[in-house]
C-alpha cells in the first residue's frame, strides 16, 4: 500500500438538522434525571434480585462491598462504582443492564459510569422524592 491510501481519522462533524420546531437538550437536566432515577431504584432493585428485605449489613458481607457504602447506596446518597455494581449484580446471578431495565433507563453501561454520572452533588435525591 502506499502513503495515498492511508486511512483517514474523521475528528469533527457537523450536522444540520432541518426541524419545524426548536429542539434543547439541557445535558445537566438529562443527568440529573437520570441520576436521581438510578438513585431512586437501587435499593429496590437489590432487594429484587436478592429476594428479600436484606440489610446493608447483609449486602456487605453478601458481596464484599463496605457497609457504609452499602449504607449510601440504600439512603440514595451515591450510586455503586462499576466494580461494586458488578458484585452486588454477579453475588444476586444479575446484571448492570437487568438494573437498568429495572429502573427504566435508557442509557448506555459506558455513558452511565462515566465520570459524569459519579460526581456527588446530587446527594438525597431519594429526600426529594417520597
Amino acid at each position: 500500500m502506499g502513503e495515498g491510501n492511508r486511512p483517514k481519522i474523521i475528528t469533527r462533524i457537523t450536522v444540520k438538522l432541518e426541524s419545524p420546531e426548536t429542539i434543547k437538550a439541557n445535558i445537566e437536566e438529562w443527568r440529573n434525571e437520570v441520576r436521581t432515577k438510578a438513585l431512586i431504584s437501587l435499593k429496590a432493585w437489590i432487594q429484587s434480585i436478592a429476594g428479600y428485605e436484606i440489610t446493608t449489613r447483609e449486602l456487605a458481607e453478601e458481596t464484599g462491598i463496605s457497609e457504609k457504602q452499602a449504607r449510601d447506596y440504600f439512603n440514595g446518597y451515591s450510586l455503586p462504582t462499576e466494580m461494586n455494581f458488578n458484585k452486588i449484580a454477579r453475588r444476586y446471578n444479575s446484571t448492570v443492564e437487568d438494573f437498568f431495565k429495572f429502573a427504566d433507563l435508557q442509557i448506555s453501561r459506558e455513558t452511565f459510569f462515566d465520570k459524569f454520572f459519579q460526581w456527588k452533588e446530587l446527594r438525597h435525591a431519594r429526600n426529594k422524592f417520597e
